[in-house]
Parts: C-alpha cells; structure tokens; sequence
C-alpha cells in the first residue's frame, strides 16, 4: 500500500523524544497496523513501527514495550522505542523482514530453516520459562527470520506472567488455543508454549496446521522416512498433560538427537513443496 495513503505518516513524540517517518506498511492485523519508519533526522536506521487498532490502546502498547525491554536474546525482537501519546501510542522495534508464515506461502521452506528451527526452539522456549511468562500465540507468523537465518518472536501483545502451579486464561486468538488444556478448560500453563512451538513443525512440512484428532498420525504417513526421534520429539512435546512435555535439557537433547539423525535424511519426498528435489 502506497505511504500516502497513510493517515498519518509522522509518528507523536517518543518517550526517548524521538518523532519517526513512516515508510512503508508491513502488514494488518485485527488488532494492529506494522510499519517500516525510520527516526526523522536518520533515515537509515530503519525499524518496524506497530500500532494498535484501534488508536489510543496506550496499555496495550506500554504492556508489550515493558515485556520486551526484560529481553535481550538472539531469539526475540530487540525493543528499541515506544510512545505512550494517549492518541498514537506505538511501539518501535528491530526490523524483521521475514516469518516463517512468510516462507511457507512462498513455498520457500527448506530443509535448513527446519533444522534452524530445530536447533533455536529450545532456546526461546528455556527463555520464557526462566523468565516466568508464556507468550501464547507461538505461530508462524509470530516467528521472524533475520537475514542470519536467527528466529525472532515476535508480537508478546498476549504475552503473561505464568508460572506454575498457576494457570490463567487466555484470548480467542491466540496460538494457545489449539492445546489440549484450552480445549478442556479455556485456561494455559507455562508449557502450553512447548505444545504451540511443536505444532509449527506442521505448518513446516504441510504449510498449516493439521485438522485432525491425531496430528502424529498424518505427519507420518506423508513423512514415514523421518527417523523415529522426530516423531519421538513431537509426542513428547504435544503430551496432553503438560507436567509431562519436554522442557529444559530433556528438550534439548532430544533436539539435538533429532538433528543427528536428520543429517543423512532429505525432509521434502513428496510433491508438497516445489523447491524441493
């Protein structure tokens, strides 16, 4: 979509006194409007800028920019600004040009970003838990790829503090609604985010989620040739109690036997992705 258009392509003050230009419009959601800016006097630093829809959620904006100022992993969007303009709150952060969502639609998915998604979702995931939140909405829209082929989170819009034995309920629209303690009790848990990041493994090999009581099931009968320790890692990550799914070193050793196995093994033997010989 043309700047132009734009209601308003200069940002309010920040709170560290900044104005930005807007550029360009990543994306839309229901709930927010992504842009690429850039401070007014230096226009090379160039940043994504999110709004919510509609204008004025400054809590929403302040509760997502104190999330992200707590974080600074190679795995997470890095915080770099934020306005709390009662009018056009925003928040200012690093720019992510791809997702994992993004590369599915192109068919662009390879056997290199699985084995990086492999390798980098335990370390997210050992983030959040040491930091006592769940994000909820782990998707492959909500998972940046840097030109470094680095995940970023993004979007902790529904991020909240949840540590056990506690559990909290959730919003519609998140990720998190796929897991079994949703479905039975509208409610999440610190390991609800190991059953959503598991669940992206599908969107990888099939290009979405998989409709059916048994996802394991079709996974294997289209993947068959996946070593037994794939198939091991995503029982074990999907367990309906959550007390029982893989965390902390469990999770990464499995992973990296995953990754061990997968060496020798090419992923994509179907027709369900082109680039793929």
């Amino acid at each position: 979509m043309d700047v132009k258009k734009m209601s308003n392509p200069i940002t309010q003050i920040s709170v560290n006194k900044v104005f930005y230009q807007l550029t360009d419009i990543l994306y839309y959601t229901r709930n927010t409007g992504v842009y690429i800016g850039h401070p007014l006097e230096t226009p090379k630093h160039k940043y994504a800028i999110k709004k919510p829809i509609p204008i004025g959620r400054v809590n929403l904006v302040k509760k997502e920019a104190n999330t992200l100022r707590q974080i600074i992993h190679p795995n997470v969007v890095r915080y770099i600004d934020h306005s709390e303009d009662p009018t056009e709150p925003y928040l200012v952060m690093e720019l992510v040009d791809e997702t994992l969502d993004g590369l599915i639609w192109r068919e662009k998915i390879s056997k290199e970003i699985i084995v990086k998604y492999l390798l980098q979702m335990p370390s997210f995931l050992n983030l959040f838990h040491r930091l006592g939140i769940a994000h909820t909405n782990i998707n492959p829209g909500n998972i940046g790829y840097d030109i470094s082929m680095n995940l970023k989170i993004l979007d902790f819009s529904d991020a909240i503090s949840c540590q056990y034995p506690s559990k909290q309920k959730i919003k519609c629209n998140s990720a998190a609604v796929l897991s079994p303690e949703f479905l039975l009790n509208d409610e999440i848990n610190p390991l609800t985010d190991t059953y959503c990041a598991a669940r992206v493994l599908e969107c990888l090999l099939f290009g979405d989620y998989i409709v059916a009581d048994e996802p394991i099931t079709t996974i294997q009968e289209h993947y068959g040739h996946l070593p037994d320790s794939f198939f091991t890692l995503y029982r074990m990550m999907t367990k309906e109690n959550p007390l029982e799914r893989l965390k902390g070193l469990n999770l990464q050793k499995r992973v990296e036997e995953v990754i061990f196995d997968l060496e020798h093994v090419e992923v994509f033997t179907s027709n369900l992705f082109a680039n793929e010989k």
